[in-house]
C-alpha cells in the first residue's frame, strides 16, 4: 500500500479537528467574568458584547472588537442602542 493516501487521510482528519476547534482558540479575554457574553454581527463586522446587570436592575454593555464603542467602556442600554444604530447607518 502506498503511503500517500494514508498521509492524506490523516492530514484531512487533522484539518477537520482544527476547523471544529478553531472558534475556541480565538476567545478574547473577558472584562467581567460575571457578565454574559455573546457575539454580534453587523454587516460584515463581528464583535463580542458583554452584558451585566446594574444595581438598578437595568443592563449595561461592553464591546470588544467594535472601534466606535471599545474606548467608551461600559455603556447603558440607550447608549449601546445608539452605537449599534450608528454602526448600522454607517
Amino acid at each position: 500500500m502506498k503511503p500517500g493516501p494514508v498521509v492524506a487521510m490523516v492530514a484531512l482528519i487533522f484539518v477537520g479537528i482544527w476547523l471544529v476547534l478553531q472558534p475556541t482558540f480565538e476567545r478574547t479575554e473577558r472584562i467581567d467574568p460575571e457578565a454574559q457574553r455573546f457575539e454580534m454581527t453587523l454587516g460584515s463586522r463581528q464583535f463580542a458584547v458583554e452584558q451585566r446587570v446594574r444595581a438598578d436592575s437595568s443592563f449595561e454593555y461592553h464591546t470588544k472588537g467594535l472601534p466606535s464603542a471599545d474606548e467608551l467602556g461600559w455603556l447603558g442600554s440607550l447608549q449601546f442602542e445608539a452605537v449599534v444604530a450608528g454602526e448600522l447607518a454607517a
